[in-house]
């Protein structure tokens, strides 16, 4: 009887071993292909990513007018913020000063921009 028990318990526990290896094994399959899947989106993403890099650069705006046009913009930005704090303490410029300076470098740019775009 006693032996009974033990083959029993052996044969219950194989048997829980092989459900729970199956389940592994499934489970393992699952996340491959969602892995894989994932891989292929990743690798979607990254082209189309490129390729609208691409016209930005080529359609719109070569790169170093895009780079001139940022500039003006960071400065256009600069005067305003120069303006709108006009109270600030005065240091080695005054602000005034500074505006003048960022409207010939923004007209500078412009120019270069210009000749960039004929």
């Amino acid at each position: 009887m006693n032996k009974y028990f033990n083959f029993q318990n052996t044969m219950i526990l194989l048997m829980i071993f092989i459900i729970l290896s199956l389940i592994n094994t499934c489970n393992s399959c699952k996340s491959n292909r969602l892995s894989q899947k994932n891989q292929t989106e990743t690798h979607k993403l990254d082209s189309s990513v490129r390729h609208l890099d691409s016209i930005i650069y080529s359609d719109f705006y070569n790169k170093k007018e895009l780079n001139l046009r940022m500039e003006i913009d960071g400065l256009r930005i600069s005067k305003r913020m120069l303006y709108d704090n006009n109270a600030i303490v005065r240091q080695i410029t005054r602000p005034d000063d500074q505006m003048n300076l960022y409207d010939k470098m923004i007209e500078k740019l412009q120019k270069e921009l210009d000749g960039i775009k004929k």
